[in-house]
């Protein structure tokens, strides 16, 4: 079976490659986030192969918390080494080194979850600090994008929570043989807890915006 070719979609003036992007547009549009879409790409080195550079086009940049925004429907889209190499210390993404402890870093957006009573959503990202991390970001109402804290059975406690890979130094390191799986695109959900109704309204948004033959579409 041939793959599925994505649909590009027209959306407040930004002509997007994929139905998908346009619905994150839309769910910033509802919580009143500020956002780029694709404003500059960059070349990518491999920390551990210098001759190994690519072209990076990052979806999206989220100026209020310094977040870059990658989108993707499936988990299988995901390199994350090449993530990795695009966070780590020399990286040719601005303003992500020591990233660690605030919203800046690379955040990853697969399909757009929907909402449950008692349940919210964090988003993985990738920072820089000390080597390359994987934390989690929660989206709020008030406040647009949040680190949240540690996550326990019991539920959200103090502190916070992530997912280190890549700092032993060794080339052949990958997310799955260095410290287990990454975490998924599409996120996790987290019951036990009321759901935050602006973020939950705006994922509702995003998951019923129509748009027409793939070149105009809209809040619902």
């Amino acid at each position: 079976m041939p793959p599925v070719q994505a649909i590009e979609t027209r959306y407040a003036g930004c002509r997007f490659r994929s139905r998908l992007e346009a619905r994150w547009a839309v769910f910033f549009d509802a919580l009143n986030i500020e956002w780029q879409y694709e404003p500059q790409g960059y070349l990518v080195t491999s920390s551990f192969d210098q001759e190994q550079t690519r072209p990076y086009l990052p979806d999206f940049w989220l100026p209020a918390t310094q977040t870059w925004a990658e989108v993707k429907g499936h988990d299988a889209a995901v390199d994350w080494n090449f993530l990795a190499a695009a966070c780590d210390w020399h990286s040719a993404l601005p303003g992500l080194r020591e990233s660690g402890g605030t919203t800046r870093g690379l955040l990853l957006l697969g399909p757009v979850p929907r909402p449950h009573p008692g349940c919210r959503w964090l988003h993985p990202g990738v920072q820089q600090h000390k080597g390359v991390t994987a934390e989690f970001f929660i989206f709020h109402g008030c406040c647009g994008l949040v680190r949240p804290p540690v996550l326990t059975e019991a539920g959200i406690g103090e502190g916070h929570w992530g997912w280190h890979w890549n700092n032993c130094g060794d080339p052949k390191c990958t997310p799955e043989t260095c410290t287990g799986s990454p975490p998924s695109a599409g996120g996790v959900a987290v019951h036990g807890f009321e759901a935050d109704e602006r973020v939950a309204a705006a994922y509702t948004a995003a998951r019923s915006a129509r748009f027409e033959h793939g070149q105009s579409g809209g809040l619902s």
